[in-house]
């Protein structure tokens, strides 16, 4: 992933989300805005809240209200973490072909809906690839200091090029075949909840490989939606959380200038800065691109969103994908299906199922180029290299050659 915010400020002056800057407002309401930052599935999470803040008990129940979000955000890494020993998504990865696993509540209700969004996007959005991830490089022990190869597959490390080989075509065939998530099924019983793991199974230089599950992407949406929804429990109605690089959830922001909403500047997926914006409230966001997490090999990009078609990183003309209207996790899960899909698959699929909520994309032209294809009504255009390739006519989103 699964993703956008990158950066903020100490005065909330420039949030990223990956691809997406809300901008601090100007308010004329005793309101200020209090940040807050911690950490979640090795991401940082910021956190904005407005409140009357020259009242104590105000700022301490923020205050408050911040270590309760902490809380909810370890308890859903704790169950979906793949490297978390004894969390559900572990217990599931690490059992023999065909077992039976208990899962927690949390990680029943976010396999629900990674099903849904499977289903969804007719394969594009599937969580089974763990064994891919792992292959091409772009799990957490990848990252360590330390890192030695460990797999038979791994391949040699260099600092400044990463890896010096790419995977071996053997493991990249048999790990596609692993990652039918149709295949997997989860129940409730009595109260507790369950997954059977797909009987299918490869052996390869003598170590037997079944299917894993990486719910990292989605896990962090859903943390947002979960975030927001304690939130407003509280009262907050103004300010926003930004997971990771993936996922945003906005409440209003304290502009009266812009009935409250935030301006919403989209990163560059190649460069410095924005290339749109766009005034959004109330609304979740999420973003998947292949510049977040990649290297390059031999003068071509490889990213962390495997195409499960193929077992490979995605090799279509889509770089980055926003999407806003749904829930943070659905929107983590159609943004990453988006990358997968192309331009062509993209709009019909735009069409077909997201024709009430707002998507834009960024696709790779011809003589390097790129071009904007969205059904956004509104928006402004900040990187003028970018060429509009699209356009709405009678609700149907069209490509412009």
């Amino acid at each position: 992933m699964k993703k956008i915010f990158t950066a903020i400020c100490a005065t909330l002056s420039a949030v990223c989300l990956f691809g997406c800057t809300p901008q601090e407002p100007t308010t004329t309401l005793p309101l200020k805005g209090k940040q807050y930052l911690f950490y979640t599935f090795g991401v940082p999470v910021y956190t904005a809240i407005y409140a009357y803040y020259d009242d104590e008990a105000e700022a301490a129940k923020a205050d408050e209200t911040v270590k309760d979000l902490q809380k909810l955000f370890a308890e859903v890494e704790d169950s979906l973490s793949a490297s978390i020993d004894g969390s559900s998504v572990c217990r599931f990865n690490e059992a023999e072909a065909g077992a039976t696993v208990e899962i927690d509540a949390t990680a029943y209700e976010v396999l629900s809906i990674a099903k849904e969004m499977y289903a969804l996007t007719e394969g594009a959005y599937n969580p089974a690839v763990g064994n891919s991830v792992d292959l091409w490089g772009f799990t957490p022990r990848f990252n360590e200091d330390d890192y030695e190869p460990t797999m038979p597959y791994d391949r040699e490390y260099d600092e400044e090029t990463k890896f010096v080989s790419l995977p071996d075509e053997t493991y990249v065939e048999a790990f596609r075949t692993l990652c039918d998530f149709s295949k997997v099924e989860a129940w409730e019983d009595g109260g507790k909840y369950y997954m059977q793991k797909p009987e299918d199974s490869v052996t390869l230089e003598g170590v037997t490989y079944t299917m894993r599950l990486d719910l990292g992407g989605i896990g962090k949406g859903y943390a947002a939606d979960r975030g927001a929804e304690l939130l407003k429990e509280r009262g907050y109605t103004r300010g926003y959380l930004n997971v990771g690089t993936s996922s945003l959830a906005l409440m209003e922001s304290a502009s009266e200038e812009t009935d409250h909403a935030w301006n919403l500047g989209f990163r560059h997926p190649r460069g410095d800065g924005n290339y749109i914006s766009m005034l959004i409230k109330d609304e979740c966001v999420s973003s998947s691109g292949d510049y977040e997490n990649y290297y390059e090999y031999d003068g071509t990009r490889y990213c962390h969103i495997i195409d499960p078609f193929t077992g490979s990183p995605i090799a279509e003309d889509v770089v980055t994908a926003t999407v806003l209207g749904l829930s943070a996790a659905q929107a983590d899960a159609v943004s990453t299906a988006l990358c997968v899909m192309g331009t062509e698959r993209a709009i019909e699929f735009i069409n077909e199922q997201l024709s009430d909520k707002t998507v834009v994309f960024v696709r790779r032209a011809d003589e390097g180029k790129f071009e904007i294809v969205t059904n956004a009504e509104q928006y402004t255009l900040i990187e003028q290299s970018y060429r509009v390739a699209s356009r709405v006519v009678d609700g149907v989103l069209e490509y412009v050659e």
